[in-house]
């Protein structure tokens, strides 16, 4: 969760350079069907592996996944299933965890306090402590894939992925913004059903600040 918490500080940064340069807010990706407005041309090299990073033109639709090389097969309707999923969980408060039969769906896992968030968290950054990949699959990471191979999906043009599909570069396309983004109004969703913090839970009874000190 701290990853999520420092992105979302990014995302409020860079609303803010927006607003300073006349700029709306950042529009949340969340019609993944439609044109993404913004093309990226990153001109840059990667002198590990020896590629340059490839450019994605304005107003390219992302497609279905199928790269055989890169192990990938994703169609668009299962990052919708995902998303659609993870929002019933945060609606009706919990998520199922993997089932100890052939049902897909099994216990319930409560979605409420900080191990609920974090329990999100595990959804949307999907790993072996997701409480049901099959079910909740990847979203957020899979989203990266889809935008990083816009240019080609099907691999046909033996391309890599663009600079999306890298988290020590993803942050110089203007989309990955969007996207955060709309990571980010997920966990709000989730976070408006919680209930307020009490005062007791805010105050600190017993300490007090003395002063500070520059370090």
């Amino acid at each position: 969760m701290l990853v999520q918490q420092r992105i979302s500080l990014v995302i409020a940064r860079y609303n803010l350079e927006r607003f300073s340069n006349n700029l709306a807010r950042s529009v949340h990706l969340n019609i993944f069907r439609d044109p993404i407005a913004e093309g990226y041309f990153p001109k840059m090299d990667s002198f590990v592996p020896s590629r340059a990073c490839p450019p994605c033109a304005q107003n390219k639709r992302i497609s279905d996944l199928n790269r055989t090389a890169n192990q990938l097969k994703v169609h668009i309707g299962d990052l919708e299933s995902w998303r659609d999923r993870i929002i019933e969980a945060i609606q009706q408060g919990f998520a199922t965890s993997v089932s100890s039969n052939t049902c897909d769906y099994g216990d319930r896992v409560e979605l409420s306090g900080n191990s609920g968030t974090d329990t999100l968290g595990n959804m949307l950054e999907s790993s072996i402590i997701s409480p049901n990949r099959a079910v909740y699959g990847d979203f957020h990471n899979v989203g990266h894939f889809f935008i990083s191979y816009a240019h080609d999906s099907d691999h046909r043009y033996l391309e890599a992925f663009g600079v999306m599909g890298d988290s020590t570069t993803a942050m110089r396309d203007p989309v990955f913004y969007r996207w955060r983004a709309y990571i980010d109004g997920i966990f709000q969703e989730h976070k408006n059903r919680l209930p307020v913090y009490t005062m007791p839970q805010l105050q600190y009874d017993g300490i007090s600040v003395t002063g500070l000190q520059h370090c």
